[in-house]
């Protein structure tokens, strides 16, 4: 059928070259497995210089948006993927902000967990704690990030022609999409106030009919 989109093997799998010789630079699933790996590599050259271990938190809104970003740019700014990757960028715009704003992209800033499993004695061992960075840390979390962007992307690009129809599952998913990230911008805010005020921030107001929840350092309701 020519007006069905052909689609000749899943995106999981089309989304990995077999071989350096298999790279097709005009390829977007190759282009952004190729970024990925460089992305892991610079967080695991990074960990070794500074002795901490979240900068691949520091990506974690960045790279899924630049991914999205190719797909976009080599379907020549089709309508379905152009959508899609603007979405993505806004969500990513929204963790990003709120990732600064508590203090991640701060030098020397690491996440409380790393330092924790660290201290376990299965990871305490310096050769097994580098395993577990280069093979979970820097390697699977990214490898993580780009299945969740690049999936639905190289689904959408191999879609490319095809009308954008907003009176279908492009419309559900759109609004979809949209509303989840209202309700997230306004947990992240809220969350953002409450943690302020349980740290008796000079001048917030605080809720006493929260005042359990303070103690527990955690909003119940």
């Amino acid at each position: 059928d020519v007006g069905t989109p052909r689609l000749a093997m899943s995106p999981a799998t089309a989304m990995f070259p077999t071989s350096i010789e298999s790279l097709d630079w005009v390829n977007p699933d190759h282009v952004v497995t190729v970024a990925c790996a460089a992305f892991a590599a610079w967080c695991l050259v990074a960990s070794w210089v500074t002795g901490t271990h979240s900068h691949v938190d520091r990506l974690w809104s960045i790279t899924p948006a630049v991914y999205a970003g190719v797909y976009a740019y080599m379907s020549a700014f089709d309508a379905r993927c152009t959508l899609m990757a603007s979405l993505v960028a806004v969500w990513g715009a929204r963790l990003t902000y709120n990732f600064a704003r508590k203090g991640g992209y701060s030098a020397g800033e690491q996440d409380y967990r790393w330092p924790v499993l660290q201290g376990l004695a299965i990871l305490g061992n310096p050769v097994a704690w580098q395993i577990f960075n280069v093979s979970f840390i820097a390697a699977y979390q990214h490898f993580l990030l780009l299945l969740i962007s690049a999936g639905p992307m190289s689904v959408a690009f191999a879609m490319r022609g095809t009308p954008l129809m907003f009176t279908g599952p492009d419309l559900i998913a759109t609004v979809c999409f949209i509303s989840f990230l209202a309700l997230e911008t306004a947990a992240d805010e809220q969350q953002w106030r409450f943690q302020n005020a349980k740290k008796k921030v000079k001048g917030f107001p605080r809720d006493r009919r929260a005042r359990d929840d303070y103690a527990r350092g955690v909003l119940t309701r």
